[in-house]
């Protein structure tokens, strides 16, 4: 499971589910303190492990290995005004020859690092 705040009183969660593949949630806290549960959205992507980061106060990025092709897939949500969350994009980009745990910072709006722990790898995307 990995979290990102997009704002002070919103937050992201991306988690392998129970059935294996990456989902995504979107929650909100009011003023009190309350947490709500808003837009979710599940993926076909069976994953091992996974990251997730703020690229921005509407998007966030995740890096998942995806177990049945050996690769890293990286994709961009975006949380709309009705608090719902989709894919930007149609596809997730592949980062070939991954396995391990993944990690990913959003560095800037228009660049992302992703690594992979144990080799000190690393990808920018720009």
């Amino acid at each position: 499971m990995s979290v990102a705040a997009l704002t002070p009183t919103q937050f992201v969660t991306a988690v392998r589910n129970s059935g294996g593949f990456l989902e995504l949630i979107v929650f909100s806290v009011n003023s009190s303190g309350n947490i709500t549960r808003n837009g979710t959205v599940y993926t076909a992507l069976s994953i091992g492990s996974l990251a997730l980061a703020k690229l921005d106060s509407q998007r966030v990025v995740t890096v998942a290995l995806d177990m049945y092709s050996n690769t890293a897939a990286l994709s961009i949500w975006s949380v709309d005004s009705n608090v719902n969350i989709t894919a930007q994009g149609a596809n997730p980009w592949t980062i070939n020859n991954y396995s391990g745990t993944m990690g990913v910072v959003a560095v800037n709006q228009s660049q992302i690092v992703v690594g992979q722990t144990g080799n000190g790898s690393y990808l920018t995307l720009t």
